[in-house]
């Protein structure tokens, strides 16, 4: 009997210590990847020049001072809103289920507050440039972000890109979930599936920028300068689809004579930049969605070049 009293005790003691211990909350916060800004030291840019188009000028420093120094800012409520989550418990590692579960599983959006295409670059440029100094805001990536989007989106901006796996669009601008419409594909060519999506982010989202962006030495430009006729165009294991592909590429860089490797631009800026150019061209001609979009101001496109080393966005072409 002495036995199976102290076995109902030690059942006793185990079953009221869930509800009299309170579990600590782990309130660290996660690493931030991009912490150490000398990993991003600000290297010249003068080794390449720009070509034909306009050059976009960066942000007043006062701007980007306080987009990076001085804590948040102030942007319209469409940016911001759509976490019912404190931006405190956002970066705890244990926020409760029931929290997060506070999020409607759809909403009906207000009034566009997205602002006009030039507050959307500027909300770029300013991701950007967190990205860069390792000042990250990681907002719109949590579960009540993810809840609040099942019954629509208002993305700011689409971005057609290339699909290397160095330049994800959404961690370059600091953006989250809806923020942004991503296109990628090898060299960020044009092609009618990439056509049509633009279309419907703008016509049928409403997305206020075109963002056409290209990366240093990327390696669909390289394959297209060093394309030989009759032989496989895109390295080892090349194919028709891959030849399709660099020949949307070299027709582009030879007409503007940068169909050679340059020994004083290893990183291969200036026939990145040409393509660029052709893809953004071409897509305002070829669409007449994009066209009446930029015609009534509802749009701009600007065309941009990701540095693997800074990991910043050079921006050129706004208009």
């Amino acid at each position: 009997m002495k036995h199976a009293t102290k076995i109902w005790i030690g059942i006793g003691v185990l079953a009221l210590a869930p509800a009299c211990a309170l579990p600590q909350r782990n309130t660290t916060a996660m690493k931030d990847p991009f912490a150490d800004p000398s990993k991003f030291e600000n290297l010249a840019s003068a080794a390449y020049s720009m070509p034909t188009s306009a050059v976009v000028a960066p942000p007043p420093v006062s701007d980007v001072a306080q987009a990076v120094g001085s804590g948040p800012v102030p942007v319209p409520a469409m940016m911001t809103g759509g976490s019912l989550v404190s931006p405190a418990l956002a970066y705890l590692t244990d926020v409760p289920h029931s929290t997060a579960n506070r999020a409607p599983a759809s909403v009906v959006f207000p009034k566009d507050e997205r602002g006009t295409p030039d507050d959307v670059y500027l909300n770029l440029v300013r991701g950007n440039e967190r990205f860069v100094t390792g000042m990250v805001k990681g907002e719109h990536r949590d579960e009540a972000r993810r809840r609040s989007l099942a019954g629509g989106q208002q993305p700011l901006a689409v971005v057609l890109s290339c699909s290397d796996s160095r330049v994800p669009p959404e961690l370059i601008f600091d953006q989250g979930l809806g923020d942004l419409v991503t296109i990628r594909v090898a060299g960020n060519v044009l092609g009618s599936a990439q056509v049509a999506s633009i279309e419907y982010a703008v016509h049928d989202l409403g997305a206020k920028l075109i963002v056409v962006m290209g990366h240093e030495s990327c390696d669909a430009v390289k394959a297209a300068i060093e394309a030989k006729p009759g032989k496989t165009k895109f390295g080892a294991g090349g194919s028709p689809d891959r030849d399709w592909l660099v020949g949307a590429i070299r027709p582009v860089l030879k007409s503007r004579g940068l169909a050679s490797v340059s020994t004083d631009d290893p990183k291969l800026r200036k026939p990145v930049m040409a393509n660029i150019d052709s893809v953004t061209e071409n897509l305002v001609v070829r669409s007449k969605t994009i066209g009446d979009a930029l015609t009534k101001g509802n749009l701009k496109v600007v065309r941009g070049i990701y540095s693997m080393d800074t990991g910043r966005v050079d921006f050129w072409g706004l208009k």
